[in-house]
């Protein structure tokens, strides 16, 4: 999560798991996230308080923790061609809006 108000709140929160949780929040400048500290969220303080590799493998890292969470069906829409994705989505939610009309009736 990036929080783009200038000045407000922390500018980045991520899921890091237990391992790197514990070692990140070690640093200063990194935090438990708030809310979200008991998920293995880090949130960081400044955009300085890590070096530019430093980001890119912890984004990285982020989202493989993301990733590994979603359901088999999500990943392997995830991984078709952009044209299919757009073609199961459209008809996911022409399907989702004929149930929900039915649903109405």
């Amino acid at each position: 999560m990036v929080n783009l108000e200038a000045g407000q709140g922390n500018p980045v929160a991520m899921p890091m798991g237990p391992e790197r949780f514990a070692e990140l929040v070690e640093r200063e400048g990194i935090i438990p996230a708030p809310y979200m500290a008991r998920n293995h969220w880090v949130a960081v303080e400044r955009w300085d308080a890590l070096r530019d590799a430093e980001w890119q493998e912890l984004f990285r890292h982020a989202h493989s923790l993301t990733f590994e969470k979603l359901p088999l069906q999500t990943k392997k829409a995830l991984a078709l061609p952009k044209a299919e994705l757009k073609k199961v989505v459209a008809e996911r939610r022409k399907m989702l809006a004929a149930k929900e009309k039915k649903k109405g009736k």
